[in-house]
């Protein structure tokens, strides 16, 4: 049970049972239970909790209901998966780094919060971008970073940051980038660009906060030599019956890569590349590489701006023991604002707003109306008596003050505590 300690803050408090929790380090010691994260994952069953030691760790597939809390330090070889999961409580990661992610065939939800994806250092010409999500319902990553891979050779592409192939994917207050071509050597292309963020197949993708990067385009062979520069990279592709929501304030950048620079005769990335898709957008700022407009292309595709801005939710601290963390809404001044606060993850589209429902509702918190600056927030404090891993679900309502129907639902957040 949640217990609410009403003033300027909430109190979390409740405990969580029928679990256990192990140790992982690198390092063999006292109170060490295992070495390796997979050595963890096969002895662990559903519903248990790892808390894993920094070090550096091989790849792990991961297909039972757990959760993963790293530290700072945490770092994780290439390869690692996230598949299959069915269970309706899913798994949840928190403060880890991978060198690549793959989320495959996961009905149950993935929430990841401070889970960095920064494809260095891959062994081999691996063309993969960074984190690949496929045929998996209900993917969501706050605060976070996922970057792809630059070239390393003569004229080499870029690498995707995020590739989202039939799949849901949230990101909430996330940093997104695409590889740099790499610039001429031995021959005389420089290399283009790539994504950060690319989505096909009927995907979604809800971008809340969440600035994107296109790849640089790199140079091509100079004086003695008349090679094509690499053209720069966009920050957002979405195509094949794709939908992409885009909401946040001006200062949230989707930013084209800049096109190579030695002949003039690449082209920036844009903002945003639509083919035969949907895309809502209200306040970020959508610009190719060189800073020139339109940021935004759309080929047969449906671009639609709200008359009013989406609202955004997002959550600034870490949850520990004794600490505090703030839950604020971000939105349109004068409308009054809600915190849902749920136990379940939940994906309900049920036609009230364009925004699904995210969670089930065990508590509703009214912030009371939009201050000026378009904010609200509450403030949350994990009691002594929470057990790591526990969580919570919220998302937040715009509402019309006077009719008090709802304008708009926000991204979710979560907090898991560490």
């Amino acid at each position: 049970m949640l217990g609410l300690r009403w003033s300027a803050s909430f109190l979390l408090a409740a405990s969580a049972a029928g679990s256990s929790t192990y140790v992982v380090d690198d390092n063999p010691g006292a109170g060490v239970d295992f070495n390796s994260i997979g050595a963890a994952i096969a002895f662990a069953a559903p519903g248990d909790v790892l808390i894993v030691r920094a070090g550096n760790y091989a790849a792990f597939t991961l297909d039972k209901e757990l959760t993963i809390l790293g530290a700072s330090g945490v770092s994780i070889a290439q390869g690692s998966r996230i598949e299959n999961l069915t269970s309706p409580d899913g798994v949840r990661l928190a403060e880890l780094q991978f060198t690549t992610l793959e989320i495959a065939g996961c009905s149950g939800p993935v929430l990841c919060d401070q889970v960095n994806v920064i494809a260095t250092g891959l062994s081999g010409a691996s063309y993969q971008p960074a984190l690949r999500v496929s045929a998996s319902s209900d993917v969501r990553f706050q605060r976070s970073t996922i970057r792809g891979r630059s070239g390393t050779s003569s004229g080499d592409p870029g690498r995707v940051g995020a590739f989202v192939d039939g799949s849901r994917v949230e990101f909430g207050g996330c940093t997104l980038r695409g590889g740099s071509g790499a610039d001429f050597g031995s021959g005389t292309e420089g290399g283009p660009g790539a994504a950060a963020l690319w989505c096909l197949n009927a995907s979604r993708a809800h971008l809340a906060n969440t600035r994107a990067f296109g790849g640089n385009g790199g140079d091509a062979c100079g004086a003695l030599c008349s090679g094509q520069d690499g053209d720069g990279g966009d920050a957002v592709v979405v195509e094949g019956a794709s939908t992409i929501v885009i909401a946040g304030s001006p200062s949230i950048e989707l930013r084209g890569g800049m096109a190579g620079d030695t002949w003039g005769n690449a082209s920036p990335g844009l903002g945003v590349y639509a083919r035969d898709s949907n895309v809502r957008w209200s306040g970020v700022t959508i610009e190719r590489g060189d800073g020139s407009s339109p940021g935004l292309f759309a080929w047969s595709s449906t671009v639609f701006t709200p008359a009013l801005p989406d609202p955004t939710l997002e959550l600034i601290g870490t949850p520990n023991v004794g600490q505090s963390v703030q839950i604020a809404l971000s939105g349109v001044p004068g409308q009054n604002a809600r915190l849902q606060q749920g136990n379940e993850t939940r994906l309900i589209v049920d036609g009230l707003s364009e925004i699904e429902r995210l969670n089930n509702r065990i508590r509703l918190h009214p912030l009371g109306a939009i201050n000026a600056a378009g904010e609200a927030s509450m403030t949350a404090t994990v009691a002594s008596s929470m057990a790591p891993g526990w969580t919570r679900i919220f998302q937040g309502l715009q509402l019309d003050p006077l009719t008090g129907g709802l304008d708009e639902r926000t991204n979710s957040v979560f907090v898991i505590v560490r």
